[in-house]
């Protein structure tokens, strides 16, 4: 809507859309949008050596005192004791007028025995798409609901190929690509290259090129297709073998490389659609216009009589992020600290 007010013909508008990816987004409210680009969120990252794997096991090994280096200064008593249980889906919510705790009721082992177990406080991290199914006694506030019901998730699908050496590294400085992303009018949307090849020059800002000691040679993992929306169910449709050939088609065309090229020199490959991952079935919530006036309130605000907070990257303003996710706990962790300190009169 904001490319036609600015007077845009329609083939300008899609020539646009595809230049920056951007089209696969337009059904999204424009605020989703400009909340990333007023914050610039894509143009200063920090790289975590050895990969991103090592963030959530960071914290889960500061969770449970593997490394108690992060809480230095602070006494190991006043942490308390952390306990996980994987592998056991949450099947319901209830509050007791009698008893102000909050059960809450989940599958455990392999058999998936129904355990009830009562907590002072919880804070819900789970998908609205996933706690719409869940038991709810008594039910949240009708705003809450409402919000649970009609937030606008969207799907996303990546492709990976890992093959024996890097074509795109090949042909030197002028013609090698040492990280970076290209956008196609094709069903892949968008390829991302691996920059673990790539050296920054010091004269040049976003300029790289392969570091020394570096080979394109080397064997080396290359995400062909990363989609949102519509576009990530063209593909994340198909069965696994008609998706991989179509993805490997597409790849030998837009980098010319002869026929079977990628079949000879395949090791394996990878592909996820996140609307088929069970208990979350969907990448992400991404605001439809209005949708952030309608919804970012009721998304936030506690349930059964302030034992029941909400965290995720839906809460928060930064969709679709892990940095939405790690922001919307730490503040729901404070609030309940907060409600603990009045109900104690601290």
């Amino acid at each position: 809507k904001a490319y036609e007010n600015a007077g845009f013909s329609e083939e300008a508008i899609s020539m646009l859309g595809y230049l920056d990816g951007s089209k696969q987004f337009f059904q999204i409210g424009l605020m989703e949008i400009l909340q990333r680009y007023y914050t610039v969120d894509s143009e200063f990252n920090y790289y975590i050596k050895d990969g991103m794997i090592n963030l959530p096991l960071s914290l889960y090994g500061a969770l449970f005192d593997e490394n108690e280096k992060i809480f230095n200064g602070i006494d190991k008593e006043k942490l308390g004791n952390v306990k996980a249980k994987m592998g056991t889906p949450v099947e319901g919510i209830y509050s007791s007028e009698t008893e102000d705790r909050i059960t809450i009721k989940y599958a455990e082992g392999e058999m998936k025995k129904e355990v009830l177990e009562k907590f002072d406080y919880v804070i819900c991290t789970i998908p609205f798409q996933s706690l719409k199914r869940m038991d709810i006694e008594p039910n949240f506030n009708s705003r809450k609901i409402r919000t649970i019901n009609e937030m606008n998730y969207e799907t996303s699908g990546k492709i990976y190929l890992y093959l024996k050496e890097r074509f795109w590294e090949m042909g030197g400085k002028s013609k090698g690509i040492v990280g970076g992303k290209t956008f196609t009018d094709i069903p892949l949307v968008s390829i991302y290259y691996p920059s673990d090849h790539s050296e920054a020059l010091n004269d040049k800002i976003g300029s790289y090129i392969l570091k020394p000691g570096a080979s394109p040679k080397e064997s080396g993992v290359l995400l062909v297709s990363y989609s949102w929306c519509n576009e990530a169910m063209l593909l994340g449709n198909e069965n696994a073998e008609l998706q991989i050939r179509d993805a490997i088609r597409y790849i030998e065309k837009i980098h010319n490389l002869p026929l079977h090229y990628i079949d000879d020199n395949l090791i394996d490959y990878k592909s996820l659609i996140w609307s088929d991952v069970q208990y979350i079935w969907g990448a992400g919530a991404l605001s439809k216009p209005e949708d952030k006036i309608l919804f970012s309130y009721g998304a936030k605000m506690p349930e059964m009589n302030n034992r029941v907070f909400f965290a995720g990257e839906h809460i928060s303003q930064k969709h679709g992020t892990q940095q939405g996710s790690l922001q919307s706990g730490m503040i729901a962790a404070n609030e309940v600290a907060e409600r603990i300190m009045i109900n104690n009169k601290i």
